[in-house]
């Protein structure tokens, strides 16, 4: 389980700046860069205790930041932007084939929890290994079937 929390980089900007002084500048995404760093970081906790795969890897990724979203995590791993319209433009590759090209693949299910609402969490299964996703699908009672598939 990894938690996210609300970005304070300006905050803390501002609270150490004095009076009238212009803070903040280009930085790369937070957000990205925080999922990619907690996906990494867990594959190396999995990896510690489950090397070969012997079973099935869950990340759950508690969100208390209301900046980010499920959609950010689905952008980090497939690198897409997944459009109302049906439009998928690869827009997120930098994260998606950067550090975590592989390694976001020894992950059998990602689930997301948002602090502020109450509810369940939002699950991603990027099936990359058939077994695993079946005895998830079974352990949790959901119909595989009935899944949303991602475009490519």
């Amino acid at each position: 389980m990894k938690t996210a929390q609300e970005d304070e980089w300006l905050d803390k900007q501002l609270a150490a700046a004095p009076p009238l002084t212009v803070v903040g500048g280009p930085r790369p995404e937070p957000i990205y860069n925080r999922v990619s760093a907690q996906i990494h970081s867990a594959v190396g906790q999995f990896d510690a205790v489950n090397p070969e795969l012997d079973h099935p890897n869950v990340l759950a990724i508690v969100n208390g930041d209301d900046g980010a979203g499920f959609t950010d995590l689905i952008q980090v791993l497939t690198g897409n932007a997944y459009c109302e319209s049906g439009q998928v433009i690869p827009m997120f590759r930098e994260y998606s084939e950067g550090r975590i090209r592989e390694e976001k693949l020894r992950v059998h299910l990602y689930l997301w929890f948002n602090e502020q609402k109450p509810g369940g969490p939002q699950m991603f299964f990027p099936e990359v290994h058939a077994a695993r996703h079946s005895a998830l699908c079974r352990y949790l009672n959901v119909d595989s079937a009935a899944m949303k598939r991602l475009p490519g």
